[in-house]
């Protein structure tokens, strides 16, 4: 092989295996939102039902909110402005447990993070234990 065609050779070879990291472009933007959770009952027994924290016995004592996860990466959840005592659950789409956060302590930040190795979708679950109606919940999911 002649040094034009060797030089050649090395210009495509490095050409080709930096091209999928051109096409691939930057990771897209966190998706974030806030909203108000309304539950204006208590469920003092919260912690029955098969799950860590908001059993979801008590109608009007949990509000729900479903999030599309659109591929693998990181979700955060934070449940913060309630009055005295609220928790945070997150299910899958078949209503198990992933994660959740019930000892935040008398209006401290409830936090639940569950890292996703594919798209689906999760219920966030803001429970009234023993507080005001409402909570506000944020949430932040970030591409892997």
């Amino acid at each position: 092989m002649n040094r034009t065609a060797a030089l050649t050779l090395v210009a495509l070879t490095a050409t080709t295996v930096a091209a999928p990291a051109a096409i691939a472009g930057p990771k897209p933007k966190p998706i974030t939102k806030t909203y108000t959770a309304t539950a204006p009952m208590p469920d003092p027994t919260n912690v029955a039902g098969g799950y860590t924290v908001c059993a979801q016995t008590v109608p009007q004592s949990f509000h729900i909110e479903e999030f599309k996860v659109p591929a693998a990466g990181t979700l955060k959840v934070e449940l913060t402005e309630y009055e005295v005592d609220w928790d945070l659950l997150l299910m899958d789409a078949k209503d198990k447990e992933i994660a959740s956060s019930g000892s935040g302590g008398v209006g401290e930040p409830e936090i639940a993070q569950v890292k996703f190795k594919k798209a689906g979708v999760v219920q966030i679950v803001a429970c009234n234990w023993s507080g005001g109606p409402t909570g506000q919940v944020t949430y932040t999911f970030t591409y892997k």
